[in-house]
């Protein structure tokens, strides 16, 4: 009888018996989060960083999708323009969170960045032009974990294979890092070290990653982006293997040398001995950024014109001629050479 009674003073006990459930039920999930996230931290630090990075992405995603889906659903537009204009707020508001969470989680994270940045069809201009920041500088590993990648590969510390190896990277991408170093004969070598935890950690990533998409097209069949996971897990086991790396550059070498590119296209020689799965050692080749305007191309002694004919001509060659296709150039890169006359 006395929970029947529809007076507020009676009602009261209800409320404060929903708190009190609603307090022990809030305890006993963070309880459960912290002791998780504590076993996890004391048994596997780069599992740890994992799930750092989800929990990071998770708290974007729910932001973004809000944003959109109130504007999508709810919100009241007086005209066509006004639409237009209150979207291209979302999208400066959200890129730019976007190509951070990227750059901050690293690893795939950046990869994922650098995917959608070439994705000028797709996505609304704000976001392509954001996340080509993830073309720029990626955070570089410690001399920790290269050292760490050397003894793991090679059984060796770098100063015990080169003449001299630079601790400093030249630069570093979302898989790997690149330094300059001699070897005993003195040729001077590029040396391409894979980010040490990623070959554990990478596919749990791309399980999370997966697992957030699916929910959000869930809530919200608009932003169908589930595939970006299907496609990454399709070719991170290769962009991972360096040894394949080695076979292309060594299978391009072979169709310039066929296909009379041998002195307009420059493919560096690989050392087979030091390379392994996570490390890559080519010769070092001086060159210009890809993204360097025609006035810098011409500055450095390159004639624009000249470039292009001779892109048109290796991807011709490799598509038409040998139908096998191993040249993914994008901003940043640095493949054209003045040092031995090349285009």
């Amino acid at each position: 009888m006395y929970w029947a009674s529809s007076s507020s003073s009676s009602i009261m006990p209800l409320w404060r018996r929903a708190l009190k459930r609603g307090g022990q039920a809030t305890l006993v999930l963070g309880g459960g989060y912290c002791g998780f996230s504590a076993g996890l931290y004391a048994y596997d630090r780069d599992h740890f960083g994992s799930w750092l990075r989800l929990q990071k992405t998770a708290v974007l995603a729910s932001r973004m999708l809000s944003t959109y889906a109130w504007h999508l659903h709810f919100k009241q537009f007086a005209t066509e323009e006004d639409r237009e204009e209150h979207f291209h707020q979302c999208h400066l508001r959200h890129a730019p969170e976007l190509r951070d969470l990227c750059y901050s989680n690293g690893g795939l994270y950046i990869k994922v960045g650098q995917i959608l940045g070439l994705m000028d069809h797709i996505l609304p201009y704000e976001y392509v032009e954001s996340l080509a920041g993830c073309f720029d500088a990626c955070p570089p590993s410690s001399n920790e974990d290269v050292e760490t990648v050397f003894l793991e590969e090679l059984g060796k510390r770098p100063e015990e294979i080169f003449e001299s190896f630079e601790r400093e990277p030249l630069a570093s991408a979302s898989f790997a890092q690149v330094h300059k170093a001699t070897l005993p004969s003195g040729q001077v070598v590029a040396v391409k070290v894979q980010h040490r935890p990623l070959q554990r950690t990478v596919q749990s990533e791309i399980e999370g990653v997966d697992f957030l998409l699916k929910i959000v097209r869930a809530i919200e069949p608009a932003f169908g982006f589930d595939w970006l996971a299907k496609e990454i897990r399709e070719i991170m086991p290769k962009e991972l293997d360096f040894r394949l790396e080695a076979e292309n550059c060594e299978r391009c070498r072979k169709i310039m040398e066929r296909n009379g590119l041998k002195n307009a296209v420059v493919v560096p020689e690989i050392h087979p001995e030091f390379s392994t799965k996570r490390l890559l050692i080519m010769d070092f080749e001086e060159g210009q950024s890809l993204s360097a305007t025609a006035e810098d191309l011409n500055n450095a002694g390159i004639r624009p014109h000249a470039v292009v004919r001779r892109f048109a001509e290796a991807y011709a060659a490799m598509t038409f001629i040998e139908g096998f296709f191993a040249l993914r150039p994008a901003p940043r890169q640095r493949p054209l050479e003045t040092s031995k006359g090349c285009a």
